[in-house]
């Protein structure tokens, strides 16, 4: 008699234990960055890669034409400092005032913004070309920028004006505040 308390006690014991090992775990998840294999997704990579190498070639071209001293920086857009002040860098401020006139890279005549804004350096409030180049910087400063579409509005535009896949002149003042 002892003996079957014992064994149905350990049989419950057993099944508590698996029931709530089984019911607590939640189930591996596959890993994000598990390879693709997906035919359209690895097209669509591909295709975006090419566009990539198209637009460094044809910022390269642009930075040798225009006869000026622009430097390729480590993000991958092209710049120049046109009016530089010995002040204080704009990454030690909260916020700063840019006022800045985007032109299509292709059609320098075509002006898509001119506008002045206030924002926070190196938040990612502006686009990736301009908040790169925030660490160059300094209130006062003048910058013209050759910013490839990957760092511009990329491969949807801005919903507007600037097209999908368009790389841009930039003309950026870091205002006095």
């Amino acid at each position: 008699m002892k003996n079957k308390v014992k064994l149905s006690t350990c049989v419950w014991a057993a099944c508590l234990c698996v029931m709530s090992m089984g019911c607590g775990r939640t189930r591996p998840q596959a890993p994000a960055n598990r390879p693709i294999t997906d035919s359209i997704t690895l097209g669509l990579i591909e295709l975006n890669q090419r566009y990539a190498q198209q637009a460094a070639t044809e910022l390269a071209f642009h930075a040798n034409k225009l006869e000026e001293d622009y430097v390729l920086d480590e993000i991958g857009c092209w710049y120049r400092i046109v009016e530089q002040t010995s002040q204080e860098s704009v990454m030690s401020r909260e916020q700063v005032g840019i006022h800045r006139r985007e032109y299509a890279l292709a059609d320098s005549s075509v002006l898509y913004r001119d506008e002045v804004i206030s924002v926070k350096p190196g938040k990612k409030e502006v686009m990736e070309a301009i908040d790169g180049l925030f660490q160059y910087l300094h209130p006062g400063d003048s910058v013209s920028i050759l910013a490839p579409w990957f760092l511009a509005y990329g491969p949807k535009g801005d919903g507007g004006d600037v097209l999908p896949y368009a790389s841009l002149r930039i003309e950026l003042r870091v205002l006095n505040e």
